[in-house]
């Protein structure tokens, strides 16, 4: 049995670490952070926040959440180094949901036929692509 020594090291110190660590590498790195909206232990939030806010330059984040986290937002958003993609950016709107299935597809819905669509997938682009494809199996003519 060997004599382990256990280290108890604070969160800031330990990002401290990873940030200097970090520093030294010159080659472009990407963090991904995918379902933030489970955390919920404030100093995770607040390591977090301090870590982006001491991240070297060639270091990217990309946070992936249901909700808007903890963090400086508005501080980011207003040094312009913020670029945020909500729900509604990712929906297809009437508009594009029309120009998919009657413009690049071709079947020429009527517009009740596109709002009831558009209505029904949200404007998800996949689930749009699933429609036009049963469209096309199942009217080959249209």
């Amino acid at each position: 049995m060997s004599d382990a020594i256990l280290t108890v090291v604070s969160l800031p110190a330990l990002l401290t670490s990873v940030i200097n660590d970090l520093s030294a590498r010159k080659t472009p790195l990407l963090l991904v952070l995918d379902d933030y909206h489970l955390i919920q232990t404030p100093a995770i939030h607040e390591s977090i926040n301090l870590f982006i806010d001491q991240m070297p330059p060639h270091l990217q984040i990309v946070i992936s959440t249901r909700e808007d986290p903890p963090f400086a937002l508005a501080r980011w958003r207003a040094k312009q180094v913020l670029t945020e993609i909500h729900f509604s950016d990712l929906q297809f709107s009437l508009e594009e949901t029309d120009r998919l299935m009657n413009k690049i597809k071709d079947f020429q819905l009527p517009a009740e036929a596109i709002a009831a669509l558009q209505r029904r997938t949200e404007g998800w682009i996949a689930v749009l692509q699933l429609a036009a494809l049963s469209l096309e199996r199942l009217c080959p003519l249209i």
